[in-house]
């Protein structure tokens, strides 16, 4: 998962370069996990409701992890925040529109 401005670089990098594939994946290449996110999501909105499980479903997946390798290696391409920072970051803009 990357953070929307690292979301934008991609893009703005990639778009329309037939040399660069669909497959070049962009993320952190770090492990995260709902529970992360949502608690990341919790603080920076200061929603204090616990989340809401339920039963697991036929082909959820358990664990992934995208790795940038060749992002990396095609565009020299790496994360420039963490995913918290752009998470704060995207949220900001949500509320002020800067």
């Amino acid at each position: 998962m990357v953070s929307v401005p690292d979301q934008f670089l991609t893009d703005s990098t990639g778009q329309g370069n037939p040399a660069i594939p669909a497959s070049a994946l962009y993320g952190l290449g770090v492990p995260l996990t709902i529970n992360d996110l949502s608690q990341m999501m919790a603080d920076e909105t200061e929603y204090h409701q616990p989340p809401l499980y339920q039963d697991e479903r036929t082909g959820d997946l358990k664990h992934s992890v995208l790795a940038n390798s060749r992002a990396q290696k095609l565009l020299g391409w790496r994360p420039e925040m963490s995913l918290r920072d752009g998470l704060h970051r995207t949220l900001d803009w949500v509320r002020t529109g800067e």
